[in-house]
This record gives C-alpha cells, sequence and structure tokens, in this order.
C-alpha cells in the first residue's frame, strides 16, 4: 500500500517537473531589467513577466506599437526595448518626441520618457524600417542603445513580449 502512495507521489512530481520544463521552455519567461535605458517604464533591478515568441505565434499574437519586447542582438546578449516602427514606416525623433508615419506616438499612447539631467539630446535623422524588422527606442530616450544606433532589429531576434512588471515586496 505504501508503495503504491509513493508510486502517486512521484508520478504527480514527474509531471509537474515536466510541465514546468515545458512552460519555462515554449511560454513565460522572467527578465531582469540591466541598465537604465527603459527608464521610468522598466527600472533597474526590476523583474518582468514576458510571452515567448512561440507561444505568442501560437495564439497569433501581433506585436503593436508602444508593445517593449525582448530580442537577442549577439548571441546571448539581450534587450528589452519598446516597439516602433515596423516594415514600411519612417521614424524620427524631434525634441522627446517620436513621430511615425507623421503622427505623434508618444502623446497617442501616452509613452512617458525619462530625459535623464540631459538637455540636448536631438535626433533628426528619419530612419525607414525595412522589410522584417522593427524600430525598438528605450524609453530613457537620451541614454538607450537602440535602434539609432545598432539599426532596426530582425523579427527572428524577438525572445518574447513583456506581459508585466513584477513587484516584489520587500
Amino acid at each position: 500500500m505504501l508503495k503504491k502512495e509513493y508510486s502517486a507521489i512521484l508520478t504527480v512530481i514527474m509531471i509537474s517537473l515536466v510541465v514546468g520544463i515545458f512552460i519555462r521552455l515554449f511560454c513565460f519567461s522572467i527578465y531582469r531589467i540591466e541598465g537604465s535605458s527603459m527608464n521610468p517604464t522598466l527600472t533597474e533591478g526590476s523583474l518582468v513577466f514576458s510571452l515567448k515568441m512561440p507561444l505568442a505565434r501560437l495564439i497569433n499574437y501581433q506585436i503593436k506599437t508602444g508593445d517593449i519586447i525582448v530580442f537577442e542582438v549577439i548571441k546571448g546578449k539581450k534587450l528589452i526595448k519598446r516597439a516602433y516602427g515596423f516594415p514600411g514606416d519612417k521614424l524620427w525623433v524631434d525634441n522627446f518626441q517620436v513621430f511615425v508615419n507623421n503622427k505623434n506616438i508618444t502623446q497617442e499612447k501616452k509613452i512617458k520618457y525619462s530625459l535623464g539631467n540631459r538637455i540636448d539630446c536631438k535626433y533628426s535623422e528619419i530612419f525607414e524600417v525595412a522589410k522584417d524588422s522593427i524600430f525598438v527606442l528605450g524609453d530613457n530616450i537620451c541614454f538607450s542603445q537602440d535602434s539609432r544606433y545598432i539599426g532596426a532589429i530582425s523579427e527572428s531576434s524577438i525572445q518574447a513580449i513583456v506581459l508585466a512588471q513584477i513587484s516584489l515586496p520587500i
């Protein structure tokens, strides 16, 4: 009788492990924010809960302007930024406002930016997003290494879509 109980417990543990590993590999992930490029939205050291791309594709989720995404720039190096431009879009940053196809996205999406202690950061270059690419920016617009410097990112480099910031009690 005791052997059957242990067997049942072991079966539950094994199934839980398999399900947990599956969820971690293909469905959801947690990332820790490093750096200040997404201030004030995401602060250094905070955690974010994200939907991994295999599940996003399965449920047919389409990345939209304003979504925060996790992507890989080089093997093992991931960045977290906000998606702004999609293939064919023309973007520019003027006076800390982001314009996409002549629309002020900053006001439309009510996105808050951090300007740090700089008042001289201005970017007037117009960027046109290529096929299969996404233009990303950090919310700390003066201190972010984003598509203005690294170029638009490949859609295939996207690892996850941030769903929520996790607040831990102190």
